[in-house]
């Protein structure tokens, strides 16, 4: 990148590097804007038609019946890791497809047999994938950031989180494959946040392709969550840092910063530090930073204060257009609706889950290390650079003299590691 070939130096670097750096700085400064789920839509309609395509292809192509057999975890080898299926998808159908709403569109999937075995090894069949997929409905947070680039949804039964990645984010990952997917066939209980699908779709109306991850939600459907937190490494080595470094919205919407303790005993304790330690190396090969643990806890019996604390979802159907068919199709925000109301809550605790009981009452935990696709290049360095800089002048982003430690700089990714858990270390007894 550009600092690789010419470091911070702007006399050292040509015109073209020069607007590489401050583009790049830009997108760093930029904290999104806030907005209600009927706004966004408006303003981001080609990215959610293209995210409806993405999940109509993904859907069909997992289907298809002309697939090679699928490698077990045993049999995966590199190869699989850089295939790449293309399919284009008219909207009038063909012999394999049927006609649709979305407009012409291809789609491409990536390593197609590794996810496939990952889904195979984390128990969902591919009828199941399939389902969960439905192409005409999408759930968002009743209030979502719209920094350029992102869009974040689940799918209709809540199981899987469908979120848009940055070009660079998808090359990062798909480099990254092959540790990534050793590590999760090797560590069943791994916390990393797990990808089951990767894809990148075009259409003829939308001048870039967009990049889609298909993931698990790490929160259930089934049950209130209480109480919502994430942990993430401080950009010093001691204190919190502050709200900048978690934009509202994304896919921890409702979550505040880990304050109070987990209470899960001695045992499980060393259990969940050491997965973590797992973890974190791999994470560290990866070259990535910024993740963090999230967890929701659930009170099997609730005080009176407490009350489900993720934000309400809305609906968003895709419909056909009022034109000929190939025409646009329409997208609209049906209702909004808190979970409970949109799924059926089983009040019968987890075994699977870390949990302990206390007086009367018993918290159980659902947790997992999400936001792993940030490599530490040249945005985060430029960061590390600008953030050290102030810093050091007492500076804050605004221009003011501040000594606030949350401009401190992004640590690299084995300092990031070690503060993360540290951090997280404190929090469990």
């Amino acid at each position: 990148g550009v600092l690789g070939r010419h470091g911070l130096d702007a006399g050292m670097m040509d015109q073209e590097s020069q607007l590489d750096v401050r583009k790049a700085l830009a997108e760093l400064q930029d904290p999104g804007e806030v907005l209600r789920t009927q706004e966004h839509v408006e303003r981001r309609t080609m990215e959610l038609e293209l995210l409806f395509a993405a999940m109509l292809g993904a859907r069909l192509q997992v289907t298809r019946g002309d697939e090679a057999p699928t490698p077990q975890p045993s049999t995966l080898k590199s190869e699989h890791l850089f295939e790449a299926s293309e399919w284009p998808i008219p909207s009038s159908g063909s012999s394999e497809t049927p006609a649709h709403h979305l407009g012409d569109f291809c789609i491409t999937s990536y390593a197609p047999k590794a996810f496939r075995a990952l889904r195979t090894h984390f128990g969902i069949s591919e009828r199941a994938y399939s389902s969960s997929l439905a192409p005409d409905v999408l759930l968002m947070e009743e209030h979502v950031n719209a920094k350029a680039g992102e869009l974040f949804a689940f799918t209709t039964d809540y199981r899987l989180v469908v979120r848009t990645l940055s070009r660079a984010q998808a090359e990062l990952f798909i480099s990254r494959l092959g540790p990534y997917t050793a590590h999760l066939l090797e560590h069943k209980f791994s916390l990393l946040q797990r990808c089951f699908g990767l894809y990148r779709v075009s259409s003829k109306h939308s001048a870039e392709p967009l990049f889609v991850a298909v993931m698990g939600n790490v929160f259930p459907a089934d049950r209130p969550l209480h109480e919502c937190h994430d942990a993430f490494a401080p950009r010093s080595g001691a204190g919190s840092p502050t709200g900048h470094d978690r934009h509202a919205g994304g896919e921890r919407g409702g979550c505040t910063r880990l304050s109070r303790s987990l209470h899960i005993g001695e045992y499980k304790r060393e259990m969940l530090l050491e997965q973590v330690a797992h973890d974190c190396r791999i994470l560290e090969r990866m070259d990535v930073i910024g993740y963090a643990l999230v967890v929701g806890i659930h009170f099997t019996a609730p005080p009176p204060d407490k009350a489900e604390v993720r934000r309400p979802l809305c609906v968003v159907r895709c419909g056909p257009g009022e034109g000929p068919r190939g025409s646009r199709p329409h997208l609209a925000v049906e209702r909004t609706a808190v979970l409970h109301q949109l799924f059926r809550h089983n009040e019968a605790v987890a075994s699977s889950k870390v949990s302990r009981s206390g007086a009367g009452t018993q918290e159980v935990y659902f947790m997992g290390i999400v936001d792993i696709m940030t490599e530490y290049g040249l945005r985060k360095q430029l960061e590390h650079h600008l953030n050290g800089e102030q810093a050091s002048e007492g500076v804050a982003g605004d221009g003011s003299a501040s000594g606030n430690s949350a401009m401190a700089p992004m640590p690299d990714p084995i300092s990031y590691s070690r503060r993360f858990q540290a951090y997280l270390s404190e929090h469990l007894d």
